[in-house]
């Protein structure tokens, strides 16, 4: 863990480790502004350190295309939205003891914000994300992450089985 935050900050990325999953959410809102749009990625990581329940308690406005009861044409509208987000809230896949980052992502709308548009992007991933090496990060991917990912979204995607196809 030490090595990878050291690699990222090598590569330039402003990357800490905070231990404990409420101290995370409590270091993610001091990062963003009060009144401040903030877009959401798919993010499975998000929602297990309780972000969104304390998300309920700041003066935010979140673009979640992923919330409940949204409509398709809706939840394309508020990807899109994302993109001129103050802050977009995301995770990577994997993360290279390099210091590098790995990301696929279904409908592009992830990636395309962490690397264009919002003026402040904040990644949060958890120690489990870490992998040695891009190989190690793909295989992740593939085997890990496409198939519990892709399934409820986009269940005809071939991300959602196990399969070289992805």
């Amino acid at each position: 863990m030490e090595r990878t935050i050291t690699a990222l900050r090598g590569n330039r990325f402003d990357a800490e480790f905070i231990p404990k999953a409420s101290d995370a959410v409590g270091e993610i809102f001091q990062r963003i502004p009060e009144g401040a749009s903030v877009g959401i990625g798919g993010s499975l990581t998000l929602s297990q350190i309780g972000f969104f329940e304390e998300a309920k308690r700041h003066p935010i406005q979140l673009l979640n295309p992923f919330a409940p009861g949204l409509s398709l044409e809706d939840g394309l509208r508020i990807r899109r939205e994302t993109l001129l987000a103050d802050v977009f809230l995301g995770s990577s896949n994997a993360v290279t003891e390099e210091g590098k980052l790995f990301n696929i992502d279904g409908t592009g709308n992830r990636v395309a914000a962490m690397i264009f548009g919002p003026k402040k992007v904040i990644l949060v991933c958890g120690v489990n994300k870490i992998v040695k090496d891009m190989e190690e990060a793909e295989r992740r991917v593939r085997e890990w992450v496409a198939p519990i990912t892709s399934t409820p979204y986009w269940p005809r995607n071939p991300c959602g089985q196990i399969s070289p196809s992805c």
